[in-house]
């Protein structure tokens, strides 16, 4: 089997990284996702990358915040959770779509578009010796963040990706049935 294929085939999302991707080699995953298909040219999304610092201060901005909370023992368990999957990860890209209402492209297809620039660094990352995470939920739908990032009202976060070297590569327990899932007629 070619060996592009098998490692992709073995891929399995890696929530704790170690060091950062080197410049270079993070240069190459950002040319490799300019190349996921786009519908009518239209490229309405936005990457930003958080490393060292600028990792640690998104961390302050996004982790919970005490004045939310009536109860000190939930916001302590919030912060010791946060903090154990956050700062497991050397480096963040925050993926955004810039939703566009008024294109031709339909919006269920802009969010196509950029699930496929995300899989393309998924993939190139990984083919380049390196690992990722793309986490979604809480952190997507951070007022914080939004004001930070200077996002309008129609911008969706999509994702936080975690990059970084493995730090242990776990085997992945299974590969999928293909005939589940696809027919050929």
């Amino acid at each position: 089997m070619n060996d592009f294929v098998s490692k992709i085939m073995m891929r399995k999302s890696e929530p704790i990284l170690d060091n950062e991707i080197p410049n270079d080699i993070l240069q190459n995953v950002f040319k490799c996702a300019l190349t996921a298909p786009v519908h009518k040219n239209l490229r309405n999304w936005h990457f930003y990358y958080f490393s060292g610092k600028k990792r640690d201060e998104l961390g302050q901005l996004i982790s919970p915040k005490k004045e939310f909370y009536s109860n000190n023992l939930q916001f302590e368990s919030d912060l010791k959770k946060f903090n154990s999957k956050f700062y497991n990860s050397p480096a963040y890209l925050i993926c955004v779509l810039k939703v566009d209402n008024n294109h031709a492209v339909p919006v269920t297809e802009q969010y196509v578009t950029i699930g496929a620039v995300i899989q393309q660094i998924i993939i190139s990352t990984e083919l380049l010796g390196y690992a990722c995470y793309w986490r979604t939920g809480k952190w997507c739908v951070n007022n914080d963040l939004r004001e930070f990032l200077n996002l309008s009202l129609h911008d969706s976060i999509v994702g936080f990706i975690s990059l970084g070297s493995k730090l242990n590569r776990t085997p992945r327990k299974t590969v999928v049935d293909q005939k589940d899932f696809f027919s050929i007629v």
